[in-house]
């Protein structure tokens, strides 16, 4: 039987790791034994567990970023982590002697080399939205390392595909693809808001405090503009704490390079306690019942990156509002199927809102009529099948 050795960073419950359970959950376990290695404990060790499927860990085990500049204290102290991880790296994979290697992000690129120079193949999962205009030379390093090292290529879609140029004959096209009736719990808005709810307007945000994803933008601009005293906003994956910007705490964050995490943060929870009718919430998995409720789904990226909550939304013939990216663009049928709003503008956000509060019956009937040709582009059992065929091509 062939080993497959998936390798992550991230051990919350997040997008790579949704991602990598839907993987897990529907490998050929009568050809394929998989074994997982992560850096930490966490959420996804738990639900990955419960798969009875070994877990590694080596704590160094990191990605490199690809949205900020090189000469950066940040960067610098994430390729120097990842670059002092190898050696712990090539360890484990001599310990577990994998038939394949499957990197579940591009940002964990650098783990390719090691894997090829002691022979096992290799794939890496690109995931990610590298601007080609943007950190030049980190993106070239990245595409030399993924031309050289891996041995397949899979993408989440078409503009993903394009990351690498030159290697189209080793890559395809392997949507997340979206089961949300696995996701589904009874989780009344009336959990979250000590409110009778009748007659308001619900939006949820599932963005968490990323400042990539925009939270803080969300909860101003709602604050700010969107006044209407019957509109609410849930976010998920953020919790208001009691947290004094003091001197020491300035410091703390400073010394531990987590400052503008934790300023963002801080001006978040400012937004949020002055603003009743926002409630902030834990990351929820069991999104559907949310996504039947609420009125709109809103996200204000502040970097492209794909937005699978959308096609969730439109798979489940929810209305969303999202920001317009090459992703959003062919999820959404060119806009059809959503109300894209530029990126990074608070004003087209708001004016995004205004139309859908304008065309929201419109745009029911469209995801009515038109939503099954994107659940179709993201079924499970279209995109399975892709993607044990990339595994008997690698492993016959």
């Amino acid at each position: 039987m062939k080993t497959i050795l998936y390798v992550f960073h991230c051990s919350t419950i997040g997008g790579g790791s949704y991602c990598l359970l839907n993987v897990l959950k529907n490998l050929d376990r009568s050809q394929y034994k998989p074994a997982v290695l992560l850096a930490t404990q966490g959420a996804l060790v738990e639900e990955i567990n419960k798969l009875g499927i070994d877990v590694h860990f080596l704590n160094d085990l990191d990605s490199v970023p690809y949205n900020l500049p090189l000469l950066k204290r940040s960067t610098i102290a994430k390729y120097r982590k990842v670059s002092g991880s190898i050696d712990g790296y090539k360890a484990k994979l001599k310990e577990i002697k994998p038939d394949l290697v499957y990197i579940n992000s591009m940002m964990l690129y650098p783990y390719l080399k090691p894997a090829h120079e002691l022979g096992y193949k290799t794939l890496i999962h690109i995931r990610e939205h590298w601007p080609f205009n943007e950190h030049r030379c980190q993106l070239r390093r990245a595409q030399n390392y993924i031309r050289k090292y891996s041995t397949y290529v899979l993408a989440i879609n078409e503009f993903a595909s394009k990351q690498v140029p030159g290697i189209d004959s080793k890559v395809s096209i392997v949507y997340d693809w979206i089961d949300l009736s696995q996701r589904y719990k009874e989780l009344p808005f009336s959990n979250y808001f000590s409110e009778n709810l009748d007659g308001k307007k619900v939006l949820l945000f599932t963005g968490g405090s990323a400042p990539n994803k925009g939270a803080k933008e969300v909860a101003r601009m709602f604050s700010e503009q969107l006044t209407d005293t019957n509109l609410r906003l849930l976010m998920l994956g953020n919790s208001v704490k009691t947290f004094e910007l003091t001197l020491k705490n300035r410091i703390k964050m400073f010394l531990s390079d987590k400052h503008i995490m934790g300023f963002y943060a801080y001006e978040l929870n400012n937004i949020v306690k002055k603003d009743k009718r926002i409630v902030c919430v834990p990351n929820v998995y069991e999104i559907k019942h949310l996504l039947d409720q609420c009125y709109c789904l809103v996200s204000f990226f502040t970097i492209p990156h794909a937005n699978l909550a959308m096609v969730e939304c439109i798979v489940n013939n929810t209305i969303s509002l999202a920001a317009k990216t090459e992703e959003s663009q062919e999820y959404s049928l060119d806009g059809k199927l959503a109300f894209l709003c530029k990126m990074n503008d608070e004003q087209s956000f708001v004016d995004a809102f205004y139309r859908l509060e304008a065309e929201y019956d419109i745009m029911k009937e469209k995801l009515q009529k038109d939503s099954h040709i994107i659940r179709e582009k993201f079924d499970k059992d279209a995109n399975v099948k892709v993607l044990n065929g990339v595994y008997n091509k690698l492993l016959k």
